[in-house]
């Protein structure tokens, strides 16, 4: 599914999905070479629900 669903489907904004891709914590199942637009699957909300249980809970927010 295209990022803006995906985003939907976490509840999140398309904005913390790319900075999750640029530091390598949730990167797309896939990327289209042509137009760049990135595809997650409906199995990534759990790595998505993972990372941010991790990020609220474990990391300081200095």
């Amino acid at each position: 599914m295209q990022i803006g669903k995906f985003a939907a489907l976490c509840g999140t904004k398309i904005s913390v999905l790319r900075h999750y891709d640029r530091e390598g914590l949730l990167v797309p199942e896939y990327i289209d070479k042509f137009t760049g637009y990135r595809y997650y699957s409906a199995e990534q909300k759990d790595v998505f629900m993972r990372i941010t249980l991790y990020l609220t809970n474990f990391v300081s927010s200095k």
